[in-house]
């Protein structure tokens, strides 16, 4: 898989990352969704997906920082059934990624960013179920369901690097807002570090040049975060948002289309 990258696209993929990196240090979300989003514009679905497992261990590497010692004893103990299961499901979608066609992949995408905008945004009142409604409560003392949680999650993120699944289930046990914020980002370095090598045995760096360059993508994206941290409280968290969800659900509406052959 060769990104057949020059100046104009390594351009294009440095203004992306810093981008989805902003968005994340302003909003509190959205890193993954807006900076994969606006790559597959850039480079081919596959690619695209591949460039994203490097970018967000850097991302997260801060966020790890919030989980005492202790926390990330009880994280482990917590959480291990899921993390298996999402290891599991994460080598599934990876070795998915090899035989999906470029237009299904797009079409998945997209449609994944759209499905999250719609739980996410509050400016419309939507017949949908809310993360507390969707019966996920009533599963927690199950350890076997923690790990279909973790393996149907991992199964999206490595297939389409998008983490939201995963992160809708762990959000859906209120957890407190720093445990929350510090296990995500815990369990996504720990599978993403995975990524990296699984990637690398299945061929989906095709040569050096492409793990470089995702690499290499991570430092704008740390730039982006810390812009945005700086300007976060300058703008009014409303405003943000909007603006997060109306970008992903151009690039939602696109992906999805292209990926019909509507566009």
């Amino acid at each position: 898989m060769s990104p057949g990258v020059s100046t104009v696209v390594l351009m294009a993929i440095g203004i992306v990352l810093f981008c989805g990196g902003t968005v994340k240090g302003a909003a509190g979300f959205g890193y993954g969704m807006v900076s994969l989003s606006l790559l597959t514009v850039v480079v081919d679905p596959q690619v695209a997906v591949v460039l994203m497992i490097v970018p967000p261990i850097a991302a997260n590497l801060d966020l790890v920082r919030e989980l005492g010692r202790d926390d990330v004893k009880r994280c482990g103990q917590r959480f291990s059934l899921f993390i298996v299961g999402a290891i599991g499901g994460t080598l599934l979608g990876m070795a998915l990624l090899t035989r999906l066609p470029t237009a299904a992949l797009t079409f998945v995408i997209g449609l994944i960013v759209l499905t999250y905008v719609l739980f996410r945004q509050e400016a419309i009142a939507l017949p949908l179920p809310r993360t507390e409604h969707l019966g996920l409560r009533y599963f927690r003392p199950s350890e076997s369901t923690k790990a279909g949680f973790g393996f149907v999650g991992g199964v999206v993120f490595g297939g389409a690097s998008l983490a939201v699944l995963m992160v809708t289930y762990l959000d859906s046990l209120k957890l407190e807002r720093s445990l929350f914020v510090g296990t995500v980002a815990m369990i996504l370095l720990g599978i993403s570090t995975v990524r990296i090598g699984t990637a690398w045995v299945l061929g989906l760096y095709g040569s050096a040049a492409l793990l470089v360059l995702s690499a290499g993508a991570a430092v704008p994206g740390v730039l982006g975060v810390a812009t945005g941290a700086r300007i976060r409280h300058k703008l009014s968290d409303r405003y943000v948002e909007t603006g997060v969800h109306l970008l992903l659900t151009v690039a939602g509406l696109k992906l999805t289309l292209g990926g019909l052959g509507l566009l």
